[in-house]
């Protein structure tokens, strides 16, 4: 494809994007879908073109739409908004090719939300935490209690034979529909 044909015809190369390709999407217009995707707990995101993110009726009808890669930002009630251009997934090419691509990111989530950077510092402190208590006397107390009691689970039959009915634990593949 011709760079020119970048700017110019959205819909050829949204059909070249890599949610395209995938067999959920046989037969669905990407042009008229929207792809909705939760990176993460409480963060919602809508890819599309304008008119189906538009069509969601979660755009202020006074918006004016950012031009090129500029990004828009609102806070209505307990969301915040953030709406800019993006690049199909895995259509290659520089960034330039892409500012008049008809294909955006509307980003939703909770005003008092907490950044990734402080969840992993909190999720840190937490395994932190665990390992100090796993070092101490009781820590290794309960984990060698722990694996007495697994030990146990792993003799009894009748526990055994439960394991064995439940698929992807019995070690057979499951069969396609």
């Amino acid at each position: 494809m011709a760079e020119a044909e970048y700017t110019t015809n959205s819909a050829q190369l949204i059909a070249l994007s890599a949610p395209a390709q995938l067999p959920a999407a046989s037969g669905l217009d990407l042009c008229a879908e929207l792809i909705v995707r939760m990176p993460c707990e409480r963060l919602l995101e809508y890819q599309g073109t304008r008119a189906a993110i538009e069509a969601e009726g979660l755009i202020p009808s006074e918006t004016v739409w950012p031009a090129g890669f500029s990004n828009l930002h609102w806070q209505d009630g307990d969301y915040a908004f953030w709406i800019r251009r993006q690049r199909p997934d895995g259509v290659k090419g520089p960034r330039k090719l892409f500012l008049e691509v008809d294909w955006w990111m509307l980003r939703i989530n909770p005003v008092n939300f907490i950044p990734l950077e402080q969840r992993v510092i909190a999720r840190k402190a937490k395994e932190l935490r665990e390992a100090t208590y796993r070092a101490t006397a009781k820590g290794r107390a309960d984990m060698q209690a722990r694996f007495y009691r697994s030990l146990e689970a792993r003799r009894d039959s009748r526990f055994m034979a439960f394991l064995s009915r439940i698929p992807g634990i019995d070690g057979k593949k499951r069969v396609a529909a």
